[in-house]
């Protein structure tokens, strides 16, 4: 908020800030607005990653796409005819595509891919990088690790049914698939099957926030703090859960029929609205944006706010006997509602704005008509 004790142009004394994200507290920072993006590419989109500062997605004829703001995104070349990608992961550095009979390739920028030869014709769904070890999880309880990328070698899982998903938390990776099942590893190479005390099939399993959160079809939802002991949780949905990550504060699940869920604590869930009703098959994070694909080319985007405060820049004396100001904090796309007020009690909107690539400017060319007056910007 930045108060103005007078409204003389050249008015310096007296101002205080306030510029405030309206989220429901700093908790959960994001995830609560969808915006669907049409991408012009309209095939079944498998998989998203993120890192290197870029989204990454996979899916059906040889389809590989890139982008850095999960709006905008350019097809790329994975040097692969007529193949079908089912995962991508990202770690060290490095993505990880997989998929139809032993498909596996590698991108350090998601525009140039290595063609790898794991030995297997098996189909690869996901791969997870953790403890210096890349390991990637398929059909038939398949776990192949490498640590260099070019050698692989295959693992004895302790499971014969498809593993669906991988990731890596709190020292060890985990593995979830058909039939409800789950396996763990601290490095990889030793697997012990767990009990997930379900027989539903688990599509994804993340880590955050101290647990483990496994979806799957009908609605399925199980948390651990271990991996071992699982809770069963109510979703109040019955559609599939396909994709599940942590960021912002929350856990969000995405899924059949453009289902979205968030939670802060893993046990209860909330709907939101995704603006799509295509099946929503995975979903991940950077550090301005969530994204999720699906069917149909189907990408849709949440952004998330940083974790710093909006604020107002001192104020800069106008022409017209108005201020202006600067907001600091925003990103790109960012919706912003900015106030002014006499009484501190009363709040009236002063202009709406959209955040740019530079900050965006409030206005107010009416300050000279105030004897003071104060301002303050929100983003809801």
């Amino acid at each position: 908020m930045k108060c103005c004790r007078s409204a003389l142009p050249s008015c310096r004394l007296g101002l205080a800030l306030m510029a405030s994200w309206v989220w429901g507290g700093t908790v959960c920072r994001a995830q609560y607005v969808w915006e669907p993006n049409p991408v012009a590419f309209p095939v079944e989109l498998r998989s998203v990653a993120a890192g290197n500062g870029l989204f990454v997605a996979v899916g059906g004829e040889d389809m590989v796409l890139t982008s850095t703001d999960g709006a905008r995104w350019r097809q790329r070349d994975p040097g692969t005819t007529n193949r079908w990608f089912r995962g991508v992961g990202f770690g060290d550095g490095t993505f990880v595509a997989v998929g139809q009979g032993g498909l596996l390739c590698t991108s350090t920028n998601g525009a140039t891919w290595a063609v790898r030869s794991p030995d297997t014709s098996r189909f690869l769904c996901e791969a997870a990088y953790g403890n210096g070890t890349f390991v990637v999880v398929g059909d038939q309880g398949t776990v192949l690790t490498s640590t260099n990328l070019g050698a692989w070698t295959d693992r004895t899982s302790g499971t014969v049914n498809g593993l669906e998903a991988v990731t890596f938390g709190d020292g060890q990776f985990v593995a979830v698939g058909l039939g409800g099942a789950v396996v763990t590893s601290p490095d990889g190479a030793s697997w012990t099957r767990q009990n997930s005390g379900t027989n539903r099939w688990l599509f994804d399993v993340t880590h955050g926030s101290g647990q483990y959160v496994a979806v799957g079809e009908s609605g399925t939802i199980l948390t651990s703090p271990n991996a071992i002991d699982w809770t069963p949780r109510g979703s109040d949905t019955g559609q599939d859960l396909r994709g599940v990550v942590y960021g912002g504060g929350c856990f969000v699940a995405v899924g059949q029929g453009g289902t979205i869920l968030t939670s802060e604590d893993g046990a209860s869930w909330t709907p939101r609205q995704s603006g799509t009703d295509k099946w929503l098959l995975g979903v991940t994070l950077k550090e301005d944006a969530m994204v999720a694909v699906g069917t149909y080319g189907a990408v849709t985007r949440s952004l998330i706010p940083p974790t710093n405060p909006l604020r107002l820049t001192e104020p800069r004396s106008r022409t017209d006997g108005g201020f202006e100001f600067k907001v600091i904090g925003t990103i790109v796309g960012q919706a912003l509602t900015g106030y002014r007020t006499e009484t501190l009690t009363n709040w009236v909107v002063l202009t709406n704005l959209t955040a740019g690539s530079s900050p965006p400017v409030l206005i107010d060319p009416l300050a000279a008509s105030a004897a003071h007056r104060c301002y303050r910007v929100s983003s809801p």
